[in-house]
C-alpha cells in the first residue's frame, strides 16, 4: 500500500514534502488509513474533523478518537461541531448536501487562516465506481464518466487507486483503530443502495471489475482530452463580438456539428429537453429564443446566436475628454479641426465639439429612438436602420448610443448623426475612438 500510495501521489502530482496539508479525518477506516500513510511518509500535516451532530453518541465517539490520535501523533487538530439539520432546513437542501457545504467551506477557511496548500480527502476506488454509477443513473455527460478527479482545485484524493478491501486490510495489518459509521449500512441513501446491491452484482458478473473500471476510466480520460479540445476549437471558430454564431443548417445536417452543438449548449446550462427543442426549431422564424442558466440562444435568420444574459448598467455619463474602459473601451480626444486626418473607419467618430452638450450620455438604444444618419437625408428610426443593415437580435441588444442633450450623436461603431458632423465652421473636433 505504501509504495502504491507514493507512486500515485507522484504520478498525479498531488503534493510534495514542501506542502502543508490539511487532512480531513472522519474517524472511519478510509481517513484513518490516509492519516497513517501521510504521517508515516513524513508529510507536514494537520487534522480537520467535522462533527455533523447527526448520530449522537456515535458522532461524539468519532470525534474523541480523532482527538486521541492527533494527540498521540502530536499533530494540530481542528474540530468543528455543526448543526447540520438546521443548516439544511435554512438552505432548503438535503442533509448530505448541507454536510458537504459545511465541510468544504470550513476547510477553505482553515486553509486561508493557516496557509495550508492542500485539503486531502480519503475517497477511494469503490467511491469512484459508486460515483460513476450514480452519475449514469441521474444523467451525465462525457465528463461525468470518470467520477472524481485526483485533484480539483486545492482538494486532492490520493487514495483513488485503492479498494475498500485493500484499505481495511492495511488498517488491520498496521493495527489502526477506526470507527464504523452506522449510516453506511442504511439503504435510504442512493449511494448505499449502489454499494450494497449494484456493485456486488457487477462483481459477480465480472470478478475483475476494479481492473476493468480503471482501464476504462483511463480510456475515457483520453476521450475527454480530445473532446475538450474539439469543443474549445468549435467555440473559438464560432466566436464574434458579443457571443457565438452557429449556422443552423450545419447543426442539423452535419452529425459532427450537431454533436458539438448539443454538448456545447448543455455546457452552457441548457437542459436535454431544451436542446431537443432547439434542434426541432431549425425552421422557426427569426427571434425565437431559448434561455439557459448562463446564456440565451436566439434564432437569427440562418444562424443560432448564443450570447450571455445582459447585466450591464443602462446609462453612463461621459465628461469632456473622458475616455472609457467600461462598458466598452472608448478613447476620447479634443483636437483642432486643422489637426484632424479623417478616416472612414466606423470605429472613429468625428463630431463638432461646439455642438455637443456635456456630459454626454452613453446608453442602450430603446424603442422610438431616431437619428439623422451621416450621408443620408432625413431622420431614420433606429429599429428601421437595424433592419436595413441586417443587424441580428444580438447585434441590436449590444448596440450603444452616444447622446447629447437628448439627441443621438453616434450609433457607436456604426454611424454618426449628420447634425453633429464636422463642417467648414468647425473649430474643435470631438474625436471618439472605439477600441
Amino acid at each position: 500500500m505504501k509504495s502504491s500510495f507514493k507512486k500515485y501521489v507522484e504520478q498525479e502530482q498531488l503534493f510534495s514534502k514542501k506542502d502543508a496539508l490539511l487532512v480531513a479525518v472522519s474517524g472511519g477506516v478510509d481517513s484513518m488509513v490516509l492519516l497513517h500513510l501521510l504521517n508515516s511518509a513524513g508529510y507536514k500535516i494537520a487534522i480537520a474533523h467535522c462533527n455533523f451532530s447527526l448520530r449522537g453518541k456515535e458522532s461524539d465517539a468519532e470525534e474523541k478518537l480523532v482527538r486521541k490520535v492527533a494527540k498521540a501523533l502530536q499533530l494540530n487538530v481542528f474540530v468543528n461541531q455543526f448543526n447540520t439539520l438546521q443548516y439544511a432546513k435554512n438552505r432548503g437542501v438535503s442533509t448530505q448536501m448541507a454536510a458537504r457545504e459545511l465541510r468544504y467551506d470550513w476547510f477553505n477557511q482553515l486553509c486561508a487562516e493557516h496557509e495550508y496548500s492542500k485539503v486531502v480527502v480519503a475517497h477511494h476506488l469503490d467511491d469512484q465506481i459508486e460515483t460513476v454509477l450514480l452519475n449514469l443513473t441521474r444523467g451525465t455527460g462525457v465528463m461525468g464518466l470518470t467520477g472524481m478527479a485526483p485533484a480539483n482545485g486545492n482538494v486532492v484524493r490520493p487514495l483513488l487507486f485503492a479498494t475498500r478491501e485493500e484499505i481495511e486490510a492495511y488498517a488491520k495489518s498496521n493495527k489502526i483503530e477506526w470507527k464504523e459509521d452506522s449510516s453506511n449500512q442504511e439503504d435510504k441513501y442512493a449511494r448505499n443502495k449502489i454499494r450494497h446491491h449494484v456493485v456486488p452484482l457487477l462483481k459477480s458478473i465480472n470478478p475483475g471489475l476494479y481492473q476493468t473500471f480503471t482501464h476504462s476510466e483511463q480510456r475515457i480520460k483520453n476521450v475527454q482530452v480530445i473532446y475538450a479540445k474539439e469543443k474549445a476549437d468549435y467555440l473559438v471558430n464560432a466566436s464574434f463580438d458579443g457571443g457565438w454564431k452557429f449556422p443552423v443548417q450545419a447543426t442539423v445536417l452535419d452529425k459532427y456539428q450537431t454533436a458539438l452543438f448539443r454538448e456545447m449548449l448543455m455546457d452552457f446550462g441548457f437542459s436535454h429537453s431544451q436542446v431537443e427543442d432547439v434542434l426541432e426549431s431549425a425552421s422557426a422564424a427569426s427571434g425565437k429564443q431559448f434561455l439557459g442558466d448562463h446564456c440565451r440562444l436566439i434564432k437569427d435568420r440562418k444562424d443560432w446566436i448564443l450570447a450571455p444574459h445582459s447585466k450591464q448598467q443602462a446609462e453612463y455619463l461621459v465628461e469632456v475628454e473622458e475616455s472609457l474602459t467600461a462598458p466598452l473601451k472608448m478613447e476620447v480626444k479634443i483636437k483642432t479641426a486643422k489637426a484632424i486626418k479623417f478616416s472612414k473607419d466606423p470605429a472613429l467618430a468625428y463630431l463638432d465639439c461646439d455642438k455637443l452638450r456635456f456630459p454626454l450620455k452613453l446608453r442602450k438604444w430603446k424603442k422610438g429612438d431616431f437619428f439623422y444618419p451621416f450621408g443620408m437625408k432625413g431622420k431614420v428610426k433606429l429599429s428601421d436602420y437595424f433592419v436595413n443593415h441586417k443587424f441580428s437580435l444580438a447585434d441590436k441588444e449590444n448596440a450603444w448610443i452616444l447622446e447629447s442633450g437628448g439627441d443621438i450623436v453616434w450609433l457607436v461603431g456604426q454611424r454618426i448623426d449628420d447634425r453633429f458632423k464636422v463642417g467648414q465652421k468647425t473649430k474643435k473636433v470631438y474625436l471618439a475612438h472605439l477600441k
